[in-house]
């Protein structure tokens, strides 16, 4: 069961927003996985809280106590941990009910929050090449569609997503 959603507001909100340097991709070191840092940039709109990672999804984030939110979309557990003056410094992420491995400890940058991608709008004849079914291994797959000139992906188990064209190779989600 989902635990109690508490009520938050903007002011109390914007401490937590900021670019987190993710140590761990699913399973694996983040440094195992790729070269480049990876980073999770948590966001403010209105008075509702957004984790996004790199080339990922962005989910809300749902108040359930102090310091600590649940992802509206997975049971991911977002807790934020503060030094001794009560600034916030890191992010502790875990899974409910079950555990995997250690906690996720993304420590807080000084880095700024990207700015908002802009997309391009592609062909029809641009896009068409572009569907299949992606392996991506561990008996996981991308599917990728196009309906009405527009462009969805779909991983095993998750939501068709529309994703946005930054040039004719390269696609992000908003």
């Amino acid at each position: 069961s989902k635990p109690s959603i508490l009520p938050t507001n903007k002011k109390e909100l914007n401490v937590y927003e900021g670019v987190y340097q993710i140590h761990r991709w699913g399973s694996r070191m983040a440094n195992n996985y790729t070269n480049e840092i990876l980073y999770r940039y948590i966001t403010l709109k209105g008075d509702t809280l957004f984790a996004q990672p790199d080339g990922g999804p962005k989910e809300v984030l749902l108040c359930i106590g102090k310091d600590l939110f649940v992802g509206g979309k997975s049971d991911s557990r977002y807790l934020f941990t503060r030094n001794s003056k009560g600034n916030v410094t890191s992010l502790d992420m875990y899974s409910e009910p079950l555990k995997y491995g250690p906690n996720e400890v993304e420590l807080k940058t000084n880095l700024p929050l990207p700015k908002e991608k802009s997309s391009i709008t592609l062909d029809i004849k641009q896009l068409e090449p572009l569907k299949g079914n992606y392996n991506l291994g561990d008996g996981n797959f991308m599917l990728v569609t196009v309906a009405d000139n527009k462009i969805y992906i779909q991983a095993t188990g998750d939501e068709k997503e529309e994703i946005f064209a930054e040039n004719e190779i390269k696609f992000f989600l908003k």
